[in-house]
């Protein structure tokens, strides 16, 4: 459909409407919010899934909201989870909030951090440096 990767500004907030369908990687370095339907995998520092969102993949954040339906693995330093969502996969985190109401069949992990390989969306600003200086030597 579209390419395998979509590069999102991280000056703004950028957001998936309702009415579109993406099968495909999204890497947004900023705010990613989605309303609309995706196939594949999500790399951001503060991902949101609204309530009209539906998302089947992976999801690695800082901060993941989500409000909406999601299938799959979601690893995040602080996850939110509202009353309105619908979750099945597995969810790894550093801080879970989860409202009364919410719908989660899956398992929890609660970890000591969470590791981004250098393929991975969000790297540590540590892992950063180390990467340069590696790709230097």
């Amino acid at each position: 459909m579209f390419g395998k990767e979509i590069a999102v500004s991280k000056s703004n907030t950028s957001i998936i409407a309702r009415d579109l369908s993406l099968t495909g990687n999204l890497i947004c370095e900023g705010v990613l919010e989605i309303e609309g339907k995706i196939s594949g995998d999500i790399y951001g520092n503060i991902v949101t899934l609204r309530e009209s969102a539906s998302v089947t993949g992976n999801i690695i954040g800082r901060i993941v909201n989500i409000r909406g339906e999601f299938n799959g693995i979601i690893k995040g330093e602080r996850i939110n989870i509202s009353g309105k969502a619908n979750i099945k996969g597995t969810l790894e985190y550093l801080s879970l909030c989860v409202e009364d109401g919410a719908t989660i069949q899956g398992d929890l992990k609660r970890v000591s951090e969470i590791k981004f390989n250098k393929n991975e969306l969000p790297l540590k600003k540590s892992e950063e440096d180390k990467e340069s200086k590696n790709n230097k030597n």
